[in-house]
This record gives C-alpha cells, sequence and structure tokens, in this order.
C-alpha cells in the first residue's frame, strides 16, 4: 500500500481511535460510548499492517469489529483495553508524522497510477506506452487541452503520479475512467473468450473473423455511449472520436487492473469524477489480492 493511502486512512480515522467509557451500575464494568465510531475506525486502520499485534490483543480481548449496539468491556480489563487502543492511536500518529515529513508534496491536478504486479519490463514498457498514446489524444481535445508531466515513479510498489495542467483536465480524465469502468468486465470476459477460440480446431480465417465480430460489438457500443456522454459537455464529433480512440488502450490497462486516482488535496467534486479505488482494483487478477492480503504486503511502504 502507498505512503499516501495510509496517510488519507490514518487522517480519516486518527480522531475516532479513542475509547469514552461510562460505568455499568455497581458492577465495575464500563460501556464503550463510542462504540460505533471505533469500530469503524479499527476496521479501516486495520488495512495498514503496522496495526497487526493490537489486532491480535484485541481479538484476544474479545473485541468485535461488529457489533449491534455498545460494547461492554469487564472491570478486568478496562485497563488492558484502553492502554492497546490508546498504542494504536500513537501508532498512528507516529506513521501520520513520518509520511508526513518524508514525502514530496504533490501538486494538486496529480493522478496517481497503480500498477498490478507486472513480471515482466516489457509489460510496464508497454503500459506506459498505452498511457503516452492515450494522454496525447485525450488532451488533444479543444476544450480540455493540457500537458501531461510525469514524476514520482516508484518501482517497488509499482506506482508513477503524472502531473496535468488544469483540475479540469483530470476531472476530464476520470469521466472518461468512468464511462469505461462498466466495460471492463465485458472487455475481459471478450478475451477470455477469444482465447478459447483460438484453441479450436477450425478455421483459422473463421476463427479470426469470430473474434474480431466480438470486439467489433463492444467497440460500437463503447462509441455509442462516448458520444452520448460527451457530445452532451459541447464537444465535437471530431474529438469524440479522438476519445473513442483513446479509450481502446485505456481499456486494455483497466482489464489488467491498472488504477487511476487523483491527488488526496483535489476538490471533491473532481475525485468524484473517478471511480472509486475499489471498483478499479476489483479487476486485477485474483492472485494479487490474495497475495495483497498476506502479511509481508501490508508492511509500510511507498
Amino acid at each position: 500500500m502507498r505512503f499516501r493511502e495510509q496517510l488519507d486512512i490514518i487522517n480519516n480515522n486518527i480522531d475516532a481511535i479513542k475509547v469514552d467509557y461510562t460505568d455499568i451500575a455497581n458492577t465495575g464494568n464500563k460501556w464503550v460510548d463510542n462504540t460505533l465510531e471505533l469500530q469503524e475506525a479499527i476496521r479501516n486502520i486495520s488495512v495498514i499492517g503496522a496495526f497487526a499485534p493490537e489486532m491480535e490483543r484485541l481479538n484476544s480481548l474479545g473485541f468485535s469489529l461488529i457489533s449491534a449496539g455498545k460494547i461492554s468491556v469487564p472491570a478486568s480489563q478496562v485497563i488492558s483495553y484502553r492502554s492497546i487502543i490508546d498504542l494504536m492511536y500513537s501508532k498512528a500518529h507516529a506513521i501520520k508524522t513520518s509520511i508526513e515529513l518524508s514525502l514530496p508534496e504533490q501538486d494538486i491536478n496529480t493522478v496517481v497510477i497503480g500498477f498490478p504486479d507486472f513480471s515482466d519490463f516489457s509489460e510496464m514498457q508497454n503500459a506506459f506506452t498505452e498511457i503516452q498514446k492515450s494522454a496525447s489524444m485525450i488532451f488533444s481535445v479543444k476544450e480540455y487541452k493540457s500537458d501531461v508531466h510525469f514524476q514520482n515513479f516508484d518501482s517497488g510498489t509499482s506506482w508513477v503520479e503524472i502531473v496535468l495542467g488544469s483540475s479540469v483536465a483530470v476531472g476530464f480524465l476520470g469521466k472518461i475512467l468512468k464511462t469505461l469502468l462498466g466495460f471492463v468486465a465485458q472487455y475481459q470476459g471478450i478475451k477470455a473468450n477469444n482465447l478459447g477460440i483460438e484453441s479450436l480446431e477450425m478455421d483459422n480465417e473463421i476463427k479470426r473473423t469470430v473474434m474480431e465480430t466480438n470486439k467489433k460489438v463492444l467497440n460500437i457500443q463503447l462509441n455509442q455511449v462516448i458520444e452520448n456522454n460527451f457530445s452532451a459537455d459541447g464537444i465535437d464529433p471530431e474529438d469524440i472520436a479522438k476519445i473513442s480512440k483513446a479509450s481502446e488502450p485505456l481499456l486494455e490497462l483497466l482489464s489488467k487492473g491498472v488504477t487511476f486516482t487523483p491527488a488526496t488535496s483535489q476538490v471533491e467534486t473532481i475525485k468524484s469524477d473517478f471511480p472509486s479505488i475499489s471498483e478499479l482494483m476489483k479487476f486485477q487478477p485474483q492472485k494479487l489480492l490474495e497475495d495483497s492480503n498476506s502479511p509481508s504486503d501490508q508492511d509500510i511502504t511507498e
């Protein structure tokens, strides 16, 4: 997980990592008044591997991440319970401070592109080529012309930041990605279907015709949606054709699990133009999703 993702998670949840107790009459036991807020905060930060020891200790005390009401803490566990939560808060604050001190400032018009676990240099090279190809067409559209600059590439966690010329350009890219999102599963299905066709013992010309027809049907549907979505914004037919052409390599990247996210400092209206990171990550190969839950992948990395 990237540092900025961890910083977002911590910033959004750190204030709720605390225990507000009230007494349960004549028992010495305590109610946790902020049960729901605490449970949600711990659920959210638990994806950061650094909190695994505290999660184990809470589990040993019977702490549940899901509750229909307030948690009651036995008198014998009141001090232990609070000390674990306090430690989680202190650890979250330390991680937050370290990340803020180590990260370079992120331009508001940054888009972070995350790559799945490409094992070959050629895969990464092809991905950069496809991104450059799409960007050159997308940001030649009159209303959204923009330069594109690469910065902050991290080979260890396979992400790169690009900086666009304006928030309007960032939002335009997000709207295109959101449009393509509805076609990714269909695109993956066609690719799988075509692989099956290739293995059949039949005339190669027939196989090629069937596969090209499958792709053509998808392209017709996609181009129609793009035309409907963007002609309403006053974009002329020539530029809509550029968007359609640029969408082909982007669709291929999305189908491989490549993610695109705006800067954390970007305004919410522009952020909302993008698909959520969870929507994008569901298209990553299953192996990668399983591996992401392993302890080694949850360590703090840039």
